[in-house]
């Protein structure tokens, strides 16, 4: 499920980042920031707790957990070395 939550983030960000080319760095700007956070690899650390957590209480797999830990995961703060 993980594999499938990383290939969802790559599909939407690639889908949001052609709908936005022409709306200048105020428009694209949080799509282009989420999808260098998310390029830039990681653990995914919470989409697993996430996972992990839904499929020792549900026991099967289910399209929702995977968008609920895509989410997870591309709406998550982070704190970045290029802005300390």
């Amino acid at each position: 499920m993980l594999e499938q939550v990383e290939l969802g983030l790559q599909t939407f960000l690639a889908r949001e980042s052609s709908r936005w080319p022409n709306a200048g760095r105020t428009g694209a700007g949080p799509i282009v920031a989420v999808a260098e956070l998310i390029a830039a690899g990681g653990k995914r650390l919470r989409p697993a707790f996430l996972l992990s957590s839904y499929l020792a209480a549900v026991g099967r797999p289910d399209p929702n957990a995977v968008r609920a830990a895509m989410a997870l995961e591309s709406c998550t703060p982070r704190h970045s070395s290029r802005t300390m």
